[in-house]
């Protein structure tokens, strides 16, 4: 029989990595399912949208911009036992993001609030149709 412990397995922070270590965690950091098709298993109704940020440190900062160039959300994570952050697929302003393309950088932030280093991950989102007439 085996056993499995997981009680000393924590997720690492920004602050422990430097160097090459930092660059290979960076690395890891992406966003799923990319591209987004209209649906993605985050979801737990036809009604959700969800794209999901894993592997990120503990403390990470994540501004979502158009191709164009325009930020449309900014994503803040600070939860140490966490390494996802979920994104509704909305605008600040509350409104469901356009298909399209999207340009995201990531900064993994040190526990003091400084930027330990950034990922910029590409993102693409083609939205459901939107059918009105059906509740």
């Amino acid at each position: 029989m085996f056993r499995v412990a997981t009680a000393d397995i924590a997720a690492g922070s920004s602050e422990d990595l430097a160097g090459d270590a930092l660059e290979e965690r960076l690395d890891q950091i992406a966003i799923t399912p990319t591209p987004y098709r209209g649906f993605s298993g985050y979801e737990a109704s036809g009604v959700q949208s969800v794209a999901r940020f894993v592997n990120l440190t503990p403390q990470a900062t994540i501004r979502i911009y158009t191709i164009s160039g325009t930020l449309i959300r900014t994503l803040t994570k600070n939860s140490p036992g966490s390494s996802t952050l979920d994104w509704d697929l909305r605008t600040e302003a509350g409104l469901p993001a356009a298909s399209g393309v999207y340009l995201i950088p990531v900064e993994a932030r040190n526990a003091d609030g400084t930027v330990a280093g950034e990922r910029v991950l590409k993102f693409g989102l083609i939205q459901r149709r939107t059918q009105l007439d059906v509740l």
